[in-house]
């Protein structure tokens, strides 16, 4: 997408677009759906960007549908998060951990972990996990308790050992699996509509702030896209957190009762009537890689619903073809690649894991495959048995390289800049074998 729309943006944009995506964290992840709503605009109409004036920063799009020339609508993007609720219920940081202390232990190879996490609703729905601290998570899978439920999987996997933990008032539970190869998990979702209203209503505020500041005469319309946020999206692991859709109407709209068919808007404080509606962008999590077995499969879809606003002093007017022609160009959106959400977090496969190539260079015969899934591999956390059901193909050329007596000549990385990972070229060069094995032969005497 990046490659796309450089001709679109322009060099400074471009540049730009490229120094965010470059930083990590939330700032790459705002950039990378900036990205990703200029390339699916670029295809129905035509994009500009307003400069910046007066110190006041513009909006980030101004849009010109080709089917509706006459019409101009302002375009913000903005990315929000509920992940601050991981700081209370640390269940990422307890996966991964319990991910590494799988492999440390050689466990692996004799099957898998699942676990039940149990959780205490608190005052106004709050959810609390029965799981240790972020800083006690590391000690907990040190534990004496823990070691003794690894020595029991170890001893007889097949009694399917079970270790109970209590933290927070209520008891959680990881169970040993012999005949199971994948892990899954039971938890209340913890991260609710309640953690987002704020976040919201600010990003919406400050929206209605920039675009009235910048004196542009056109409608405008936010794009909330899904940064690490369970409430904008719906996974096959839980029920579905409730829906922000309501959220932003009230944002906008002040909260809306209908009677007798018609609505009836709620007395706001803050009017909005620089914005003329809001899209959602989110992540929907289809399991593919965890619950199915088929790593070729999208991950994730895209969808987005318009949330309107029905202000009756909404300072300029935006037709309703316009609104369907952004939605549709959101249709055309590729499906998401890797299995992390966004760049902001980090899963235990890497982005390339699994796939590779084979080619005959000039030097010889050459193999690319994932520069962090070697990584993981030499250091333990990719047990042997994995790796190579995983790289059939490429250990297969590593024996046939040996076979014919070549011995590696060149071993260089491919960066991916728009990726979570990197790919190791690897090259075998023509060698005498009688040399190369004579030399081994003498070792051995």
């Amino acid at each position: 997408m990046l490659k796309h729309i450089s001709l679109v943006v322009g060099d400074k944009r471009d540049k730009d677009l490229r120094q965010r995506l470059s930083k990590g964290g939330s700032s790459s992840v705002g950039a990378e759906w900036e990205v990703a709503v200029l390339y699916s605009l670029s295809f129905v109409g035509h994009v500009r960007f307003p400069p910046s004036s007066g110190g006041i920063r513009n909006p980030d799009i101004l849009f010109t549908p080709r089917d509706v020339p006459q019409e101009t609508v302002i375009v913000e993007v903005t990315a929000i998060s509920d992940a601050s609720a991981e700081d209370d219920n640390p269940l990422e940081c307890f996966l991964d951990e319990m991910r590494k202390a799988i492999a440390r232990h050689d466990l692996n190879a004799l099957g898998c972990i699942s676990w039940k996490i149990g959780h205490v609703e608190k005052l106004r729905g709050a959810i609390t996990l029965a799981l240790p601290s972020k800083r006690e998570v590391p000690a907990f899978f040190k534990s004496q308790d823990f070691l003794n439920f690894v020595k029991k999987i170890k001893s007889n996997p097949a009694d399917q050992p079970t270790l109970v933990f209590e933290y927070n008032g209520a008891q959680s539970i990881l169970q040993f699996s012999s005949d199971n190869t994948t892990s899954s998990g039971r938890y209340r979702p913890y991260r609710g509509t309640s953690s987002i209203k704020k976040t919201i209503a600010t990003r919406l505020r400050n929206k209605h702030r920039q675009v009235k500041a910048s004196n542009l005469e056109y409608p405008a319309i936010v794009v909330v896209c899904d940064n690490d946020c369970d409430a904008m999206r719906s996974s096959p692991f839980d029920s579905s957190p409730p829906s922000v859709v309501s959220v932003v109407d009230v944002c906008l709209n002040g909260g809306r009762q209908k009677r007798h068919g018609s609505p009836l808007l709620h007395e706001d404080n803050s009017s909005l009537n620089r914005l003329n509606g809001v899209f959602l962008l989110r992540v929907k999590d289809t399991g593919a890689g965890v619950l199915i077995s088929d790593w070729t499969l999208p991950r994730y879809v895209l969808s987005g619903p318009y949330v309107k606003s029905y202000r009756s002093d909404v300072r300029y007017k935006l037709s309703d073809q316009v609104v369907t022609i952004i939605g549709n160009a959101f249709k055309i959106l590729p499906a998401v690649k890797e299995h992390p959400v966004n760049a902001k977090r980090i899963y235990w496969y890497p982005s390339h894991y699994g796939g590779y190539e084979r080619s005959y260079g000039k030097g010889g015969p050459m193999v690319k495959l994932s520069l962090l899934a070697l990584q993981r591999f030499l250091s333990g956390e990719i047990p042997y048995d994995r790796f190579v059901e995983d790289y059939k193909d490429v250990i297969l050329q590593f024996k046939v390289a040996s076979d014919e007596g070549r011995m590696i000549s060149d071993f260089s990385i491919e960066k991916c800049p728009d990726e979570d990972d990197d790919w190791v070229k690897i090259e075998f060069g023509e060698i005498d074998p009688t040399v190369l094995f004579k030399k081994h032969d003498r070792k051995s005497a």
